[in-house]
Parts: C-alpha cells; structure tokens; sequence
C-alpha cells in the first residue's frame, strides 16, 4: 500500500464497529510515517488519548479491519 492516509474518518467495512478518526500524519516519505488516530466517539475529547501508528502498524489495521476512508 505504502500510501499516506488523509485526515478524517475511516470506518470497518467489514461489519465491525471500529470507527477511528486520523487526526494527523507525520512524515516527509511515503517509505515511513507516523499516523496519529482516536476513536470517533472522542474526537471532540480534549482529554482523549491519541495512538500513533508507524505505516506498517496502519497499513496492517487498514487490511485486518477493511478501513475505507468516508471524509472529513
């Protein structure tokens, strides 16, 4: 894949409630980057803790989870 995903929200299509929100991406190289993301239901947490993935963490849960890209 080694594509840098966009800012906004990104759902499971396959059937599973897995809602994740990028809230940013790190990283001058499509080789490696950092993606930070959140759950949806706590976007608007200013106490929500953020997990950052490298591109191979993120590339991994795209593929295991279907994560299809549905906007801002």
């Amino acid at each position: 894949m080694n594509s840098k995903p966009k800012v906004g929200l990104y759902v499971s299509s396959k059937g599973r409630s897995l809602n994740l929100r990028v809230e940013g991406v790190y990283g001058d190289s499509a080789d490696f980057f950092l993606v930070e993301v959140v759950g949806e239901d706590e976007k608007d947490d200013p106490l929500a803790i953020a997990q950052e993935l490298d591109n191979q963490e993120w590339e991994q849960l795209v593929k295991d989870d279907g994560l299809k890209y549905v906007g801002e």
